[in-house]
């Protein structure tokens, strides 16, 4: 699943933390899986350097068809 998908919901009245790490994983918007034509997972696509929200919209026009 996107990595964004996995990021914990945000409290209102909550610091926003700028990364979460659960389990060596960093739970941001930026990462997508790669599936094949019959929907397998083949690998992934990390972006970073802009907002988790840019990274994401920039991972997945790399793999838009």
């Amino acid at each position: 699943m996107p990595s964004g998908a996995l990021s914990a919901p945000l409290a209102v009245g909550e610091p926003v933390a700028h990364f979460d790490h659960i389990s060596g994983l960093l739970l941001m918007g930026g990462g997508l899986p790669i599936l094949d034509a019959e929907g397998a997972l083949i690998g992934a696509l990390g972006v970073s350097g802009g907002t988790p929200d840019e990274d994401a919209q920039l991972a997945a026009a790399a793999l838009a068809p």
